[in-house]
């Protein structure tokens, strides 16, 4: 046992047998391999995106599917009330323009009633998977280098004969202009995981649960048609834990899968069970997701807590 660690910090079994209750009786879609949940695994809830709730930072916009609507609505009247005067014929193209954003508000303010907005987003469905098979978490934030005595500016605007000749000068010398240069900070970076995961069944069904989660993550990482074919709507987001000592690991905020590879011989050969065709799947498969998360992490957001699997925002 590690120093200073007390039998009462380590989760209990049957701690982790409560969590992986609980994640499978709040699922209504789950699926899972093995066919028996191992002691540590990853789980994997996919939801609706709601656009409306997620904001850069905290994703904190709250608005009701009515709301979102009357937005639309006061914008295109904003931009309508400041127009010039107008011509009978301009006046009749903006209200038929009116009347189609009209519409179009009101869809989407059924859309958003639909998935959900400004509530909970809808779970479609939850995955359960071993550990990834190497735990590698990263965090970044950007910075840019700016000089504070802008010297190419500067000579710039006495003139390129002028400034030329500064800086030949300087140049024969030995010298250059010192232009303070420091860091500044930009922003924070969304950050950006790769899970890899090898998958070898041990029965037909073990197989049937792997093709079914393949089939799972394709659909939710794929957009709908709507509006007669002239929307796309959200794929879904996927929310990440690592059950159930992610407060010894790293925690997640939620995530878009930006690309899903598989690997159908992922123990090296190809080799498939016997069995008659169809019904020989094979004998291991690597899945890797490439997973980008949609709200930054923010001071304070960082902590060891183990007993939300996700991570919350704070404020």
């Amino acid at each position: 046992m590690p120093p200073n660690q007390t039998t009462s910090q380590i989760p209990s079994a049957h701690s982790i047998t409560a969590q992986i209750d609980a994640q499978m009786s709040s699922s209504t879609d789950l699926i899972k391999f093995p066919s028996d949940t191992p002691k540590y695994y990853t789980s994997i809830t996919m939801t609706s995106y709601n656009p409306w709730q997620q904001s850069g930072a905290k994703g904190g916009l709250k608005y009701s599917g009515a709301n979102a609507a009357t937005l639309l609505k006061d914008m295109f009247s904003s931009i309508s009330s400041i127009l010039p005067s107008l011509t009978t014929d301009q006046r009749t193209a903006r209200d038929e323009a009116l009347s189609q954003w009209n519409a179009l508000s009101n869809y989407i303010s059924e859309q958003l009633k639909r998935t959900g907005a400004g509530g909970a987003a809808a779970e479609v469905g939850t995955i359960l998977l071993p550990l990834p098979v190497e735990l590698l978490d990263g965090h970044q934030v950007k910075y840019d280098d700016k000089a504070i005595v802008p010297w190419s500016q500067l000579a710039h605007s006495l003139g390129s004969l002028i400034g030329d000749s500064i800086t030949t000068g300087m140049g024969m010398a030995g010298l250059a202009p010192n232009a303070f240069q420091t860091i500044i900070f930009d922003r924070p970076e969304y950050k950006k995981h790769q899970l890899k995961f090898k998958l070898s069944p041990r029965t037909f069904k073990e197989s049937e649960s792997i093709r079914d989660i393949i089939i799972k993550i394709n659909n939710a990482m794929s957009p709908d048609i709507s509006g007669g074919g002239a929307l796309f709507t959200f794929p879904n987001l996927f929310n990440i834990a690592l059950i159930p000592n992610n407060g010894w690991l790293f925690k997640f905020k939620p995530c878009v899968l930006r690309d899903f590879v598989i690997n159908y011989n992922g123990g090296g050969p190809k080799a498939f069970y016997h069995g008659t065709a169809p019904n020989n799947p094979p004998e291991s498969v690597e899945l890797t997701l490439h997973l980008w998360e949609v709200e930054y992490w923010l001071k304070g957001q960082f902590n060891a807590d183990n007993t939300n699997a996700v991570a919350t925002t704070a404020g």
